[in-house]
């Protein structure tokens, strides 16, 4: 990790290095000095005159102190800018990392702990080069007391030494120790930040207060709280029991430097408990900033290893071409961690402009087709083409700009109305086709009361005066920016209409013509009615597909499809009736 902060480092603060290691040093020794010349009898001081031995000591003092506050200054404006860096390095590889990573807890543990490493100025790189500095000035330190000790007596040298070996040969243990349980700690410390995270989320809080589910989730954070507990005894059990022996050889090698000095003067004895104390004190401090310079180091190798998880998986970044068609052959997939086999030998192809439904019972694979399609997970076997080439040769972003997808689910992101209608920058967007498109869902009439109309921020995430959308609010919202992207050659209707009332649905399938003229569109839906008039409609049961045609021939075929129809179809007359 020194390496990797040295070469963050420029010229000037490369050679500051070694000089703050040197002043911080330097500084402790002044302590020392104090020490002796207010109790060693030295004729060459008093000769040269109090007053003139203070100022020059005063000023040496002032000088060095000016000398270290600067560099420390400077540092932490440099490692502001560092951190700033890598901050939003790790931002862009979370918003950019494959889909199916955010799903594997191991990962997603290393980005909690990546977090963490830039979570604020006073950590990270910040702090390892803070407890490498001091290190390096204790360690001069030291190596000064080292020379005073030999110069008294080579056996309190020896008592010294003993007591640093002994401080050293605990710290790497510990540390090792504390290494090799980290992983299991960050787990746990992953899953009650989750607990936090389902607690404060508005979208639980209705649930949770309607059903008591509060009780219930107690159990689970408790039963998490109690293995972190005994995850911590376990974790500091071989730390504090370093600081027991430790005391105890600490004890003896300073019963042996008093055995050493017994018959030394008064002043000898008092200057030597001076410097033991002030020698004790940075072997201490210079352990722990050993044990927190290798804390800091495993944050960043783990950061590291979340930086470098690449998704190997697409090396061509270039824009896929939709000039033909889609296909399938012989997928099948389960999901990361999972047995169960969602989608089985699945095949089925759609050609440019065609409109299809994919149809089934929940869990029958419907969405799953949608995120392999996509691109947010790859099949355990079998190939999904465009227009002949394996979507494996394809980066997620560059095959984003195929689809204009709207799911049911929808969670608008923390941005301006404009930014996700348009899905661009504002410099990049067109507001007179944002407009149109927000007229043509419903919308505008709402939005243009707004007080920044379409720039109005949604969400309260980040914004405090957010504007919050009601679930069909947010469904018309999903379904402008499907029209604003246009250029998008396929569109992907996950229940287009579930969160909307009669009058905009009517309204939402009345502009669809328009909406999809000239592009391919795969309906997800549970209402029968409304794919009627598709091209053509695969009904899939247990990851396979069990019906596929037109409505027409379906209804011939007097199959599964037929008999779902039918039965739709006598529940809305039987409603009409009423």
């Amino acid at each position: 990790m020194f390496k990797k902060i040295s070469s963050e480092l420029g010229v000037f603060d490369k050679i500051l290095i070694p000089i703050g290691f040197l002043a911080d040093s330097l500084l402790k020794v002044f302590n020392i000095f104090i020490i002796v010349f207010v109790l060693m009898k030295n004729e060459e001081i008093k000769n040269f005159g109090f007053v003139k031995f203070f100022a020059l000591f005063t000023l040496a003092f002032l000088f060095i102190f000016a000398i270290d506050f600067f560099i420390k200054k400077r540092n932490i404006l440099r490692f502001a800018d560092l951190k700033d860096k890598y901050f939003k390095m790790f931002l862009d590889r979370s918003m950019s990392m494959p889909y199916d990573m955010f799903e594997n807890s191991e990962i997603m543990s290393k980005g909690k702990e990546s977090n963490s490493f830039l979570a604020s100025y006073e950590s990270g790189f910040q702090n390892a080069y803070n407890q490498l500095l001091t290190i390096g000035s204790n360690i001069t330190f030291l190596l000064i007391i080292f020379a005073v000790a030999i110069y008294v007596d080579f056996k309190i040298f020896l008592a010294l030494l003993f007591i640093v070996v002994c401080e050293f040969i605990f710290v790497d243990l510990i540390s090792k120790y504390k290494e090799k349980y980290k992983k299991d700690g960050s787990k746990i410390e992953f899953k009650i930040t989750n607990y936090s995270n389902f607690a404060t989320d508005i979208k639980n809080a209705k649930d949770i207060r309607l059903f008591s589910a509060d009780k219930m989730y107690e159990l689970y954070q408790n039963e998490t709280l109690e293995t972190y507990i005994k995850f911590m005894n376990k974790y500091y059990k071989a730390e504090n029991v370093y600081n027991l022996i430790l005391s105890i050889l600490t004890g003896i090698s300073i019963f042996a430097i008093i055995f050493i000095l017994k018959d030394a003067s008064v002043e000898s004895i008092i200057l030597i408990s001076g410097i033991l104390s002030i020698f004790s004190a940075s072997v201490s401090i210079t352990l722990k900033s050993f044990i927190q310079y290798n804390e800091e180091k495993l944050r960043y190798n783990v950061f590291n290893e979340f930086m470098t998880t690449t998704d190997k998986r697409y090396p061509i970044d270039k824009t896929p071409s939709f000039k033909d068609s889609i296909e399938f052959k012989n997928v099948t997939f389960s999901y990361p961690g999972s047995s169960e086999v969602i989608l089985r030998d699945l095949s089925f192809k759609i050609s440019k402009g065609e409109h299809i439904a994919l149809l089934g019972l929940n869990g029958a694979g419907k969405s799953t087709v949608i995120k392999l399609l996509m691109g947010y997970y790859k099949p355990d076997k079998g190939h999904i083409l465009i227009d002949g080439n394996d979507l494996s040769d394809y980066s997620y972003k560059s095959l984003s700009t195929l689809f204009a997808p709207m799911f049911q689910n929808v969670e608008p992101l923390a941005l301006t109305i404009a930014e996700i209608v348009s899905s661009s920058e504002r410099e990049n967007q067109d507001e007179e086709k944002i407009i149109s498109s927000l007229k043509t869902v419903g919308l505008y009439e709402l939005v243009e009361t707004l007080p920044e109309g379409i720039h109005t921020p949604l969400t309260k995430l980040l914004n405090p005066n957010g504007y919050v959308f009601s679930g069909g609010g947010n469904q018309k919202l999903a379904m402008a920016r499907v029209i604003y992207n246009s250029e998008r050659p396929i569109v992907i209707l996950d229940e287009p209409t579930a969160a909307l009332d009669s009058i905009a649905e009517e309204h939402v399938y009345r502009d669809l013509d328009s909406v999809l003229k000239d592009r391919s569109a795969i309906f997800i839906t549970h209402r029968l009615a409304s794919v009627k008039f598709l091209d053509k409609i695969m009904l899939l049961n247990d990851g396979k597909i069990v019906e596929e045609g037109s409505h027409d021939e379906l209804m011939i075929k007097n199959g599964v499809y037929k008999s779902m129809y039918e039965k739709q179809a006598y529940y809305y007359k039987f409603e009409g009736e009423l």
